[in-house]
């Protein structure tokens, strides 16, 4: 009915009146419990940063021993480092101050209590000293500030990567974005935090901030760190080895060779000594500088190795010694190498470009030349191994079908008219190694949870293989034990799919996931079974 028709008496007024002021007071009115959770949950987030820092001081010592180790590739990688703890910490203590003036302008803590612990406050209710510091009359209060600092603190990291999924996780993590309200009005993020707040709520939603912040710095200092040996090779076999420029010189000229290991780092160069050693025990024998040498040049990982030599057939021999790891974890591996090399009056040359080796399934190049001969009148042949061997524009093409160790490349050359052999050399006809499967570079072992989540899928790589043949992975299933029960996913192809992600996803940290049943398809459309992969999650 309308006011008209049916008016208020002055008692109707009063209780109405009574009434509106009853329900304003309950709405201003916070439990005791509340409050108190909300001190809970300060000292909650409060000790998730404070694990955070410490983690994070880890891998920022990790970084100072990896820039003593190798800085050629740790600097780039240690600097942005650098700047993100300096970032980090500026952004943390920026909050921190504006924690302290909060609560002292809001009467302080109680007796005992620590300087910024929500659950010390003695006002803890008050619902004006947060909303006039940080949001102020005109909305312009020290949480705008706030706003823009977490601004710019999240597109600079968002900048030092370039991981789509770190990228996305940065910029939800930090998301600085207005508030839709349910009746779709939208509230400014500043106002959705600390507008019409009790302190103690403020002061827990700054600590939350904060560990956002030290969220943000842990996932991007991961991310930083792989960067270190991001492409580098993980090397499970190495072999010494030795690569003339030519096998056959004439008498009286150089021979030249290339004294490395076959999978080599270009910022760390081995340690190379030239002479007899002992075989069982990988030492060098005799005095050095008598009765061996240690080799001078080593330039990019290589060492550059000149000898005359008379007439004959002569070895180079002796160890290499890599230094592999970090800190702690250092060793010094040995090597040996050995090659034999012909100097001869008139001969062929037969240098292999990838090693004395031929691949089933791939295009092997070698390059055929003989002192004096015109390369117009080289006539090679090869037997064994199911071998063709054909001219390309660098050289030659060698293709091979089946495994054996009998495998021999001839030269025949044109000299004065007349046809004669110059010589042969023999190789050994190998399958193509099966390639390792992987998952952000690691193929097991502990791994970050936000590190897996970031990954796409599984890769096939040829570890300590020269040349650039790809397998593409057909087949693997994600496996793990959750609440008691085991799930599995099998995925077609390389990616993950959505329910395995939904696996990796529920994992806990401290808990393992396997990747098994790896089938990856190499160059010769053969399946080859990859095994397995278990990670646990960190």
């Amino acid at each position: 009915m309308g006011a008209t028709n049916c008016p208020e008496t002055p008692r109707q007024r009063m209780i109405s009146m009574m009434y509106l002021v009853l329900t304003a007071l309950l709405a201003l009115n916070v439990s005791a419990e509340v409050l108190n959770a909300f001190g809970l949950f300060d000292e909650a987030l409060t000790t998730t940063s404070s694990n955070f820092v410490t983690k994070n001081e880890s891998v920022y010592s990790a970084f100072v021993a990896a820039e003593k180790e190798n800085p050629v590739k740790t600097k780039k990688w240690k600097d942005i480092a650098d700047k993100l703890q300096k970032k980090s910490n500026e952004m943390c203590d920026y909050m921190d101050e504006l924690k302290k003036e909060i609560i002292e302008t809001g009467g302080g803590v109680e007796e005992g209590s620590e300087p910024l612990a929500a659950n010390g406050i003695t006002k803890k209710a008050d619902l004006n000293v947060g909303g006039e510091i940080l949001v102020g009359a005109d909305e312009k209060g020290k949480g705008l500030d706030l706003k823009n600092k977490f601004d710019e603190f999240r597109e600079w990291l968002i900048s030092q990567t370039k991981d789509e999924m770190l990228k996305e996780g940065l910029e939800n993590s930090l998301s600085t974005h207005d508030h839709t309200l349910p009746d779709g009005s939208s509230h400014k993020w500043h106002l959705s935090y600390f507008d019409h707040m009790p302190l103690v709520a403020c002061v827990t939603g700054l600590s939350k901030l904060q560990s956002d912040v030290r969220n943000a710095e842990a996932d991007l200092l991961a991310y930083l760190y792989g960067q270190i040996d991001a492409g580098s090779f993980s090397f499970n076999k190495l072999e010494g080895t030795v690569i003339a420029n030519s096998n056959y010189v004439m008498s009286g000229d150089v021979y030249e060779a290339d004294i490395f290991l076959a999978a080599f780092d270009t910022t760390k160069s081995p340690e190379i000594f030239i002479g007899k050693y002992d075989s069982l025990k990988l030492e060098m024998i005799g005095k050095e500088g008598v009765d061996y040498f240690k080799l001078d040049s080593v330039v990019d990982g290589k060492g550059k190795y000149r000898v005359t030599k008379g007439v004959g057939y002569h070895t180079v021999e002796g160890l290499i010694f890599f230094t592999t790891g970090k800190g702690n974890s250092k060793k010094i591996l040995k090597y040996p190498f050995s090659n034999e090399f012909q100097v001869a009056a008139g001969s062929v040359v037969i240098s292999p470009t990838k090693m004395n080796v031929f691949y089933i399934g791939v295009d092997n190049p070698v390059d055929i030349s003989a002192p004096g001969v015109p390369s117009d009148k080289i006539y090679p042949s090869i037997s064994g191994g199911g071998g063709r061997i054909r001219r390309s524009d660098k050289g030659y093409v060698v293709t091979v079908t089946s495994p054996t160790k009998n495998c021999k490349v001839s030269v025949v050359g044109e000299v004065n008219g007349s046809r004669r052999s110059m010589g042969s050399m023999p190789f050994r006809v190998k399958r193509v190694p099966d390639p390792v499967a992987k998952v952000a570079g690691q193929k097991g072992g502990s791994i970050a949870k936000t590190k897996l989540a970031a990954q796409q899928g599984v890769v096939a790589d040829l570890e300590n293989f020269d040349f650039n043949i790809k397998f593409n992975i057909v087949k693997f299933t994600v496996s793990a034990t959750l609440d008691g029960f085991e799930q599995s996913s099998t995925c077609n192809g390389s990616r993950f799919n959505a329910k395995a992600k939904n696996i990796m996803k529920k994992v806990k940290r401290g808990k393992k996931l396997y990747i098994e049943d790896v089938k990856a398809r190499g160059p010769d459309g053969k399946i080859r079974n990859l095994g397995s992969i278990a990670f646990k999650l960190q």
